[in-house]
């Protein structure tokens, strides 16, 4: 063919892609039909069905990402800024996927913190020593959740004792509620209460704590630059994080992974987490042998009198019907008691 020839099928060929009433005229006169429209798909258009189908994709990994979440408000927000995450992620835009990040674990943590249940468990065990260990001068030293959780005073913050007043007014902030809920979901749920030494066995790590509370920390930093303008230090923090963003993608998406993972069947943990922990309650002794073999014991809230095990008899041994003590509850058992 002439090459005179194959430009002008070539402008042709372009002037149908821009005019879609000559398009038309044009089939019709080469007695072309086509179904529905006869224009030509451009790019644009081609680029919106190209992004309806990844959406598809997307939100089907969304749905089996968050299967487990039984709340469908919860879990349709959580489907939702999945998605917007991935498209932010794909269009290299970081702070707005930070940002669509950190919405899913927001959700997360006020959806676990607003558990009833899980808020008494706090409320009831926050004060306990969690474990024990002897410094250099062989002194033991004692960890409450609270103080693992919080931290503790120095001259230059007031850690614990802020942290407290917050829990006190139920004015926990992001930091709180991130340290709070991972440290119940990770470590406390896989404790074991040791009655003997009166704190727990678990896997307690306090660098690991601080890797992942860490972690959290770097993308909520993130996604306060779409919020507000960041401290000092959060610069510091995001900047670093800007400047490797090709790793930070993926640190992130591992990050979510790893807290969904550890979150996403939260009313089941927050049931075992409740059965486990041991919960102090006052109570009357009711019934008690001269012989120091039985022994029954009214515990506030409870309608009927509990009977003391026998391992634990040999405390009351100085005790009489009549007189007040604490007694130490795991599920609906009696663990341990003391006198007031």
């Amino acid at each position: 063919m002439e090459e005179n020839k194959k430009v002008a099928i070539e402008k042709i060929y372009q002037l149908t892609k821009q005019d879609a009433e000559f398009n038309e005229e044009l089939r019709k006169k080469l007695g072309i039909t086509s179904v529905a429209n006869s224009a030509v798909i451009d790019d644009e258009r081609l680029n919106q069905i190209y992004e309806y189908c990844i959406e598809k994709i997307l939100r089907k990994q969304a749905e089996n990402f968050y299967e487990l979440f039984d709340n469908e408000t919860t879990k349709e927000q959580l489907v939702h800024d999945y998605i917007r995450m991935e498209s932010f992620r794909r269009k290299n835009e970081f702070g707005d996927y930070a940002l669509a990040l950190y919405q899913q674990i927001e959700t997360i943590l006020n959806t676990i913190i607003g558990e009833p249940d899980f808020k008494d468990t706090i409320n009831a065990t926050f004060q306990e020593v969690f474990f024990k260990y002897s410094d250099k001068n062989k002194r033991i030293v004692e960890w409450t959740i609270a103080s693992i959780v919080f931290g503790t005073d120095t001259e230059e913050k007031k850690w614990f004792t802020e942290g407290m007043d917050r829990l006190e007014k139920d004015k926990l902030n992001a930091r709180d509620k991130m340290r709070i809920v991972l440290f119940y979901f990770k470590y406390y749920a896989n404790s074991d209460y040791d009655i003997e030494n009166k704190n727990y066995k678990s896997s307690y790590n306090y660098n690991d704590f601080k890797t992942i509370t860490d972690a959290l920390w770097k993308i909520y930093s993130c996604r306060n630059t779409n919020h507000r303008s960041a401290g000092q230090n959060e610069n510091e923090i995001v900047n670093k994080i800007l400047q490797e963003s090709s790793y930070s993608y993926f640190h992130f998406n591992w990050i979510l992974t790893e807290f969904v993972w550890l979150t996403k069947d939260y009313k089941k943990t927050i049931a075992e987490i409740k059965e486990k922990a041991p919960l102090k309650y006052k109570a009357i002794i009711t019934q008690l042998l001269s012989t120091g073999k039985l022994a029954f014991v009214k515990i506030e809230n409870e309608s009927q009198p509990t009977r003391v095990p026998d391992n634990l008899l040999k405390k009351m041994k100085h005790l009489r019907i009549g007189d007040s003590i604490i007694v130490i509850k795991k599920g609906d058992e009696i663990i341990d008691i003391y006198e007031i």
